[in-house]
């Protein structure tokens, strides 16, 4: 009867700690849901408040910009303040039940059900020294690798090259089924509705470094293949940055000896190593996963809440030498990149967004508080209702790579838009009211004589005058008379540009109907011919 009671009880038991594990797989399933939603809504024409939640929670983010740009951001650090006390508190309990990014590669390890590959691989934790590495590009006002942050390369890869390839996909599903004429009301009313909630655009968008961040994205996925959750718990840099805070976490993980059978369940079903042979219990390694808790048998493995006392060895002891390896390849690195080639070139076509606060060089270089305050998240890209704001690859040099730059002849700056500013979570894009943003001025618009139609075709082309948006037209037509190379007599409407109005929003060129570069085109303000 005892026997029976007993085992019963243990049932009960492991029922309870099969149900705390799917409790955190409901939380994360909970958060990437939530993230994906407000991604979805960062559109021009949906409410922006709040959208940027997941970057405001990112510790990394927010100590790199502070440094870069020399400045407190209050508001981005009242939420990240949040992820570091949890941290303080519960250990990494951010990198288990709330990234996006683990919660995925929880997803795709359950799909492919993968295991330790390469243990040796696993000596070799890479966190520590990518993380001193941009706390040094930090300190010389460089933030070009957050771009690598779990959640800002999650917004970029979510933001435009899934966004992008499920609006491509929906434009040639709805193609395919309009074959089918009873559907053709069916269609139009889901695409409507799509559209209406932020799912797909008409046309599909597109960005220029998409590829690339798809690529980063797919390694960082297929590292799983080495170990479940390598990235996690050997490269990220936010990782890195929760383990060394959670090094004494109020809630620790302990393992009762007498009642441990050696099983090797808990080392087996563990994503980090944190419970090993020789009884280390690694709280910076741990991130509350619970699969140790929910598969112990002999329920030897108990989570207690305990004062911090002395700092435990743990499996996360960056050495001495990792730490000035990085810190001079850090410090090597970013004394050449103010004058190396490859950090920054002269660009007369970098347009920013309005409320970006750039200065040119006497070198004719850019540098600016935008550039140390960009986190390279995207989601000014992502709201850009005309797509002219994409990412800059190496044609400003590598310290402004993924920062936004305004492509014209892509999309151009939509005078009734200000959503850029409303959106950045960092303040490296200024919130500007409407009325603001349409006097700001990005850039000027120059005419090229030897491609305009009036000058090398004598036909009258007024599309730049016209679609000029500012109320005293930056661009008016002048009436000449003139002589074409046949000897014929012509009376024509040829565009000037008036400076003193253009704000270089870059209509004119978008719209411009010469093939390929446009008869105008926009310049920096102080890279100008």
């Amino acid at each position: 009867m005892r026997l029976k009671k007993k085992k019963e009880k243990t049932k009960i038991d492991l029922a309870m700690e099969e149900g705390w594990r799917n409790r955190r797989i409901l939380v994360q399933s909970f958060f990437f849901l939530l993230f994906l939603i407000l991604l979805f809504q960062t559109t021009s024409d949906a409410p922006l408040k709040l959208v940027n939640l997941f970057i405001r929670f990112d510790p990394l983010a927010a100590l790199i910009i502070s440094i870069s740009s020399r400045s407190f951001l209050f508001k981005f650090w009242f939420w990240s303040l949040i992820t570091v006390a949890l941290t303080l508190l519960l250990g990494r309990v951010f990198c288990g039940w709330v990234c996006p990014l683990g919660s995925l590669l929880d997803f795709f390890n359950y799909l492919s059900n993968q295991k330790i590959r390469f243990k040796s691989a696993l000596k070799y934790n890479f966190g520590t020294p990518f993380l001193v590495l941009l706390l040094t590009f930090a300190f010389f006002s460089n933030s070009t690798f957050l771009f690598l942050d779990p959640l800002v390369l999650m917004e970029r890869t979510f933001g435009s090259t899934f966004y992008s390839a499920l609006s491509v996909f929906s434009q040639w599903f709805s193609n395919l089924l309009v074959l089918i004429s009873p559907l053709h009301n069916l269609i139009d009313r889901a695409q409507i509705f799509l559209i209406n909630q932020g799912l797909i655009t008409d046309p599909p968008r597109f960005s220029q470094a998409s590829s690339l961040i798809f690529l980063i994205f797919l390694g960082v996925v297929a590292m799983n293949f080495i170990a479940p959750r390598y990235w996690c718990r050997n490269i990220c840099p936010l990782g890195a940055l929760l383990a060394l805070l959670s090094k004494t976490p109020l809630l620790r993980k302990s393992l009762n000896l007498k009642l441990c059978n050696d099983c090797g369940k808990c080392l087996k079903n563990c994503r980090f190593s944190s419970v090993n042979n020789k009884r280390v219990n690694a709280d910076a390694d741990c991130v509350l996963c619970l699969n140790c808790y929910a598969r112990c048998p002999q329920k030897a493995v108990n989570y207690n809440i305990a004062l911090p006392q002395n700092l435990r060895q743990t499996n996360y002891d960056p050495s001495r030498r990792e730490f000035l390896t990085s810190l001079a390849l850090g410090v090597g690195i970013a004394l050449i990149s103010p004058t190396d080639y490859l950090f920054l070139k002269k660009n007369p076509f970098t347009i920013r967004p309005p409320g970006s606060r750039i200065k040119i060089t006497s070198s004719g270089v850019e540098e600016s508080e935008f550039l140390t305050k960009c986190s390279r998240c995207g989601l000014c890209l992502k709201v850009c209702p005309t797509n002219g704001l994409q990412p800059a690859l190496l044609e400003t040099g590598l310290a402004n790579f993924l920062t936004p730059v305004l492509k014209p002849r892509i999309g151009y700056c939509d005078y009734s838009c200000n959503a850029c500013g409303k959106v950045c979570p960092t303040g490296a894009i200024e919130k500007l009211s409407l009325k603001e943003k349409q006097k700001r001025v990005i850039g000027l618009a120059y005419i090229d004589e030897k491609r305009c139609i009036p000058y090398t075709e004598y036909k009258n082309c007024t599309v730049c005058e016209e679609v000029c948006p500012v109320s005293k037209k930056a661009i008016i037509l002048k009436k000449v008379k003139t002589i074409t190379p046949f000897g014929e007599k012509v009376s024509l409407l040829r565009p000037k540009v008036l400076r003193k109005h253009c704000t270089g929003c870059g209509i004119c060129e978008n719209k411009c109907p010469v093939p390929y570069v446009a008869a105008i085109r926009i310049y920096s303000p102080a890279l100008s011919p």
